[in-house]
């Protein structure tokens, strides 16, 4: 996503390098000297701005690959008015082990990975909203039907201004 300041700097920038270059020819020293102080910050403030963006796509490709090279599935969904919203981030695990594309999983909500009646969601949210860890057992159903046991731990968190729960699934088969 392009931050809407790009612009504005660009415009900023161009303007004083037309106005140094015009001072130039009007022989105007201090429209120059002031053109020439503002292009020194508008091209240290793009510096600061890449360097940042940098940073950052390096730092949410660190935390991707982290995410994804658990052993355990992880989930990530909203709490809403209604309960628990669709996921908003899935890893690697979760996918092959429940046999749903990426695409396909973030459009399903965890109600979707478990039999109808196996656990009360009602508690569960309540529970996740009053700041408790909680850590139970479950069977998540595969794309094809099949259950797999499985261990949930979650936990409920504000993320920009919402709550939001972190589950890790593990699967619990060979207990």
């Amino acid at each position: 996503r392009r931050p809407t300041w790009r612009p504005i700097l660009a415009f900023i920038a161009g303007v004083v390098v037309v106005e140094g270059a015009l001072a130039g020819f009007r022989h105007n020293a201090w429209a120059g000297a002031i053109a020439a102080a503002l292009v020194v910050p508008a091209l240290a403030g793009w510096f600061f701005a890449y360097h940042r963006y940098v940073w950052a796509k390096r730092t949410e490709e660190e935390y991707r690959v982290i995410f994804n090279n658990s052993n355990d599935a992880l989930l990530v969904f909203g709490l809403g008015e209604n309960g628990a919203t669709n996921f908003i981030q899935v890893n690697d695990v979760a996918c092959q082990r429940l046999g749903y594309t990426r695409e396909e999983l973030l459009e399903r909500s965890p109600r979707d990975l478990h039999a109808p009646g196996t656990l009360d969601f009602a508690s569960i949210m309540r529970r996740l909203l009053a700041g408790d860890q909680w850590l139970f057992e479950t069977e998540h159903l595969t794309r094809d039907g099949r259950g797999i046991p499985t261990e949930i731990n979650a936990r409920a968190f504000l993320l920009g201004g919402q709550w939001t729960v972190l589950a890790v699934a593990r699967d619990i088969t060979e207990r």
